[in-house]
């Protein structure tokens, strides 16, 4: 089969991160590559087309920088973007993450007779206005990125959700939320590769680490207070500020003697900082299914979240603590026994439910059924 993918995501398939979403496509494009399946990859920031050493094609979009900004979407992005998709005559059109830009790999595989795969990469994507708001949009108020982004996404996506000829959740939860829309789905869960943990230091300490960008919108005021109210405790953020808010929460936190801030680490350091904590911290209001809890749970470290279990899976499995939003549940338990979470079991969760290695056959598996 032949399966065409729309996104960012050149920096991920040469193995950096640039984001959670982008790092599920790279995986999946490589699983189904490694499979012998045709793999093409469109990338808007590809500056020249290549061959990766998997066999995946990766090709830009002609003039997607050209224009006036303002008006180069319709002048020049979207004519060429849709001309390139359906060139491709895919068996497949596969699309991740909200946005309005996927409605053009929908119109491609109508085109063409192919089937139009859209994946949630947020339990956001399919909840109110009000809280894509509270959480999401208002990051970034600016009049500019309300006309070109989120009013037209607020359009089109629902839409998509509705008309995908497939439609992909990350776990239970999600599938929840959208039987309760009348809408069908499938489960197919984050992909973790191995690969990216095969090397780690794995002397526990008594640090409570956390991964991610530090803004108002993923909680980070949530570990303020928590580093506050257990001055006892260490605290590491592995991490860079986005926005005034973001810059505010490190300035306050950065007067904590407790908390230490690493700011943005490579890969394998954030891995091996994870793989010695006594456990990973997350603070986040809404998620998916984080990439960082799979990380942890690859080292044998526990996760302690304070909003977010998806699809339960952390009480469970036993894979950490989960706090149901209560500050208080999260302090009391900081003080946990080593003893307490079995490394093997949490690293063979991973391997049962999350591998790599078998990731193209159970996409292609569910794409049968």
């Amino acid at each position: 089969m032949k399966f065409c993918f729309f996104g960012d995501i050149i920096g991920a398939l040469k193995g950096e991160t640039p984001g959670g979403g982008e790092l599920q496509i790279a995986l999946l494009a490589r699983s189904l590559a490694l499979h012998g399946e045709t793999i093409v990859v469109i990338d808007p920031s590809c500056n020249e087309a290549h061959i990766t050493p998997e066999g995946i094609k990766v090709i830009g979009v002609p003039q997607w920088h050209s224009g006036i900004s303002l008006v180069r979407f319709f002048s020049y992005r979207a004519k060429n973007l849709f001309k390139l998709l359906i060139e491709q005559e895919a068996d497949v059109y596969y699309s991740r993450m909200w946005g309005h830009i996927h409605i053009w790999s929908y119109l491609a595989a109508k085109r063409v007779g192919g089937k139009f795969i859209l994946s949630l990469a947020s339990d956001l994507d399919v909840l109110g206005f009000f809280k894509r708001f509270r959480y999401r949009h208002s990051q970034n108020l600016h009049p500019y990125f309300w006309f070109a982004n989120n009013i037209p996404s607020e359009a089109i996506y629902p839409y998509l959700l509705r008309h995908a000829d497939i439609l992909l959740v990350q776990h239970k939860g999600q599938e929840q939320l959208l039987r309760r829309k009348h809408l069908q789905c499938q489960i197919f869960k984050n992909i973790f590769d191995f690969a990216k943990v095969s090397q780690v230091n794995l002397n526990r300490n008594s640090v409570f680490v956390t991964v991610g960008a530090i803004t108002t919108g993923k909680g980070v005021h949530e570990l303020y207070n928590i580093a506050r109210s257990a001055p006892g405790k260490k605290f590491q953020i592995i991490g860079q500020p986005r926005g005034k808010g973001g810059l505010y929460l490190c300035e306050k936190l950065s007067q904590l003697k407790n908390v230490e801030l690493l700011g943005k680490l490579d890969h394998r350091a954030t891995i091996n900082l994870i793989a010695e904590a006594k456990a990973l911290i997350s603070t986040s209001p809404l998620e998916g299914f984080p990439n960082v809890f799979l990380e942890a749970w690859a080292v044998g470290t526990p996760v302690i979240s304070l909003n977010v279990d998806p699809g339960g899976v952390i009480e469970e499995h036993h894979l950490g603590y989960y706090c149901r939003g209560e500050r208080d549940n999260l302090l009391n338990v900081l003080d946990f026994s080593d003893d307490v979470f079995d490394r093997e079991l949490l690293i063979r969760y991973v391997q049962n439910n999350h591998s790599f290695d078998d990731a193209a056959e159970r996409f292609l598996a569910l794409l049968q059924n």
